[in-house]
């Protein structure tokens, strides 16, 4: 897209038995200061729903007792 670099991190925070926080933070980097605003807006209206969705596909997976691993 407009976008040079994009980096995500997620961290998993154990809060008791079967329960965890999940922290995603990411960050864009970009080349031309004039396109802040485009990835201001896509990192708002699209990539905070997209992230909503994968939590919501994940809580299954991770509720399922199934061993799971992401290379």
């Amino acid at each position: 897209l407009f976008f040079d670099k994009f980096v995500g991190e997620w961290e998993v925070i154990p809060l008791e038995p079967n329960l965890n926080r999940i922290n995603y933070t990411y960050s864009l980097t970009f080349g031309s200061k004039w396109l802040i605003p485009f990835a201001w807006l896509f990192a708002q209206l699209f990539w905070k729903a997209y992230m909503g969705n994968v939590m919501r596909n994940i809580k299954p997976m991770a509720e399922s007792n199934e061993p799971f691993l992401y290379p």
